[in-house]
C-alpha cells in the first residue's frame, strides 16, 4: 500500500482538528472566544455558531486570542440550515455566520478521504446520487 504513512499522518493531523473544534463546539456555549486575525476582522465564536466579523475599532492588536464569559446574547442573524449574515449592529458591519458543526463535519470528511477506495462500483454511485437527490429535494421541500 503506497503512502500509508501519510495516509496516517492525514487523518491524525484531521482527526486532532476534528477533536478541537468540538471542543471549541462545546465551549462556545459558556465562553465566547475571538480570533483577531488583521485590522478589525476575526472570527468568533459563541453559542454553537461561528461568526465572522469586521469592525471599525481599529486599536484591536493583531493575532490574537480573547475569552470572555458569555454576557453577551449575540447578533440577530437570518439564517437558512444554520448559515446565514447579520445585517450588524453598532460598530460591527454585517456578520457571516455558520454552525460550528460544520467545519467539523468537514474536517473529518477531510480525515476520512484518503482511506476511501479509489474505484466505486455502479450501485455505489446510484446510491451516492439518490443520497444526493434527497438532501437538495429536502432543501427544496423546506424553502
Amino acid at each position: 500500500m503506497r503512502y500509508r504513512k501519510l495516509r496516517i499522518a492525514w487523518s491524525v493531523m484531521f482527526g486532532i482538528a476534528c477533536v478541537l473544534l468540538i471542543a471549541l463546539w462545546v465551549r462556545s456555549y459558556w465562553l465566547y472566544d475571538w480570533l483577531y486575525l488583521v485590522e478589525g476582522q476575526g472570527l468568533m465564536s459563541m453559542r454553537g455558531n461561528v461568526h465572522t466579523y469586521c469592525t471599525s475599532n481599529q486599536i484591536l492588536p493583531l493575532w490574537t486570542v480573547s475569552t470572555t464569559p458569555l454576557t453577551l446574547t449575540g447578533p440577530h442573524t437570518h439564517t437558512f440550515l444554520g448559515i446565514g449574515y447579520s445585517p450588524g449592529y453598532s460598530y460591527v458591519l454585517p456578520l457571516v455566520t455558520f454552525p460550528d458543526w460544520l467545519p467539523i463535519v468537514l474536517f473529518g470528511g477531510i480525515a476520512v478521504a484518503p482511506w476511501l477506495p479509489y474505484r466505486f462500483s455502479l450501485r455505489t454511485l446510484l446510491i451516492a446520487t439518490t443520497l444526493v437527490a434527497v438532501v437538495l429535494g429536502l432543501i427544496a421541500w423546506l424553502r
